[in-house]
Formats: C-alpha cells, structure tokens, sequence
C-alpha cells in the first residue's frame, strides 16, 4: 500500500460527519495520537485540553484540529487514520477505553487499515453510507448537505445504505447524497472539488437537499418501525418458543447476530444525519424564515428518529442477554444429559460381568 501523506490538500473540506467503527480483537481498538501539528485539541469529561502524542483516545473523547493542523491517529496493528484540519472526531461505545464508534464532525479523514482476521471488519459510517472494510486505503468526505464520498485508493470496501450496496475497488469512488443508494464510479474531480460544489449547491438551493433529507428519514423512521418489529418477534420466540437443540440454537444466534448489525448500522447513520443535520440547522438559523423553519423541522425529526434507533439498540441487546440466557441453560441441560450417559454407561461397563 502506498503511505499517508502527511502534505496538505490544497484545499481543505470545511464540514463533514462521518463514522468509523472498529471491530477487530481488543488489543486493536485503542486509538492512539501519534503525530500532531497546530492546533490540537481533545475535550474529555467537558473539560478541553491540549493532548499530547500518545494520548489514548477514550469513549466519549472529541478531538479537534484547527486551521492548518492535522493529527495522526494509530490502532496497536498499525492501521491509521489522518484527521486533517478544520476537523473534530468524536469518539463513543459501550465498552470503557475502547471506542466502537468514531464521529468525524468536521473535514476530510484518510485512513489505512491493515488487513483484518477473518471474520473482522472496520465500518466507515456517513449520514448516508455504511462502508464495511478490510484492509483497504481511502479517503472519505461528506459536504455541508450531508452527501459523502468515498475514495478508493487501494482494496475493496462495500457501501451499503437503507437503499442498497454495492462495491467499489482500486481507484474507483462513490458519491452518495441522501435518499440515494450507493454505486461505483471512475475517479473523477478531487475530493475538495466536489466537497465545495455541494457545499455550494446547498446555499443555492437549500429546499432541494431539505426535500431529499425529508425522504431520507421517512425511510430510517419506516426501517425503524419495522426493525422493532423483528426485534419484539426475535425476543417472543426465544422467550416462548426456546430451540431445545443445538442446531437449532445456533439459527437463533445466526439471525440474531445478522439484526444486530443492521441495529448498529441503523444507529451509526442515524446519528451521523443528526450532527450533519444539526450544522445545517445553525448555518440557516438567522437565514430566510422558510429555510429556518424548514431545517429545525427537520432536525427535530431527526432527533425523533434517533431516539427510536437508539431504543431499538437497547431492545436488541437485552434480546441478546436473553439468548446468552438460553444458550447457557440449553448447553447446560445438553451437557448435563451427556454426562448423565456417560455415567451410566461406566456403571454398566463396570457391572457387566467378565
């Protein structure tokens, strides 16, 4: 793979939010400051502060760069991610000191991950777009508007979103804007071209991206009413109807691992489309009344559609707990049984006479 530059664009992107969530081995999540220059600063507890090379980035953390800054970013199997300036990464996850989840508010990211273990993966999450990767080389931009793009350098990555997938290799890229589904393309004009066009095609037209947004979470709220619907049923059969054998507990979990993650892919967009939604919100508050009244509007859906996500993330966890539950009685009775067999099998061989 080619490395990172550490030269600056010649023209930065001033807004994005994308998301990053890593899910390899423990060992691999801890992110970690490596290289900085400029302004550089993290907030952590409420509280900002200069951090210093080797900080370890923690759930909850946010990093900003400014003007003319940038900051490095490793994961312990050497797989990095270039924050440049003008950007703010926020991090989040359940788990203390390893972050799931990486919000980038601000800027353009370019990242490189090294090649995973099987069954791993790294997600790239935009308001519109999830991208799931395995040892791959991009850049990736999302515009004021909320639209993103994703750049291939080198590898493969899957886009998919609540209206399709596709798959985009060496040297190709995607742009995605709202309530459109992701497909590939041939390089075309550079990342910060096409960030200042969109950027520009929203103050000349804000009703436009503002009716697309409106389709945009019709769709997450309509996904959403039907993912809790799968979840409750998921949760009523192992709660009623408990697969007594192993085969068939092991199709409980396959589909319960396979809601889990369009659960997570749901939030993670969710979330992004809020914070993407909640800068437009600002940049026409003091605007016309129309577009002011057309933007909070729609970021009061989006915090509605949001919350629904995030409770459909609990409700899939606690339907996990439940599973667990059942696994370990089944296994346990199953285990049980066995070295009941056993036993009298001993005995009998035992007693069988000579």
């Amino acid at each position: 793979m080619k490395s990172i530059r550490h030269a600056m664009p010649v023209r930065m992107c001033a807004a994005a939010l994308i998301a990053v969530s890593l899910f390899a081995p423990a060992t691999l999540h801890a992110l970690e400051i490596t290289f900085m220059v400029g302004s550089v600063s993290l907030t952590r507890g409420g509280k900002t502060s200069a951090p210093a090379v080797r900080t370890r980035l923690a759930s909850g953390d946010t990093l900003t760069t400014g003007k003319g800054s940038l900051a490095d970013l490793a994961l312990a199997d050497g797989s990095q991610i270039k924050v440049m300036e003008n950007s703010s990464i926020r991090f989040s996850g359940d788990i203390k000191d390893r972050p799931d989840s990486v919000s980038v508010i601000a800027g353009i990211v370019e990242s490189k991950f090294k090649k995973l273990a099987k069954g791993s993966q790294s997600r790239i999450i935009t308001p519109t777009t999830v991208c799931s990767v395995r040892g791959t080389e991009f850049r990736v931009a999302v515009s004021d508007s909320g639209d993103s793009r994703i750049d291939m350098q080198e590898g493969a990555v899957e886009l998919r979103n609540p209206y399709g997938k596709t798959a985009i290799r060496n040297r190709q890229q995607s742009s995605v804007r709202m309530n459109d589904k992701p497909a590939a393309a041939r390089e075309g004009a550079g990342l910060e071209q096409w960030k200042e066009q969109r950027d520009r095609a929203l103050d000349e037209n804000p009703r436009e991206q503002g009716g697309r947004i409106k389709t945009y979470l019709g769709t997450m709220n309509d996904r959403s009413a039907k993912t809790s619907d799968r979840i409750s049923g998921l949760g009523s059969d192992l709660r009623d109807n408990a697969p007594r054998t192993k085969r068939a507990l092991k199709k409980s979990g396959t589909e319960l691992d396979r809601l889990d993650e369009e659960v997570k892919d749901d939030l993670y967009l969710s979330e992004a489309t809020n914070e993407s939604l909640g800068r437009m919100s600002e940049r026409f508050s003091k605007g016309q009344g129309d577009i002011r009244e057309l933007f909070t509007r729609l970021k009061e859906e989006s915090d509605r559609v949001c919350e629904q996500k995030r409770k459909n993330y609990e409700s899939i966890q606690a339907v996990k707990a439940a599973y667990r539950k059942a696994y370990d009685e089944i296994m346990g009775t199953m285990n049980t049984e066995r070295e009941k067999i056993r036993r009298q099998f001993d005995e009998q061989r035992e007693t069988k006479p000579e």
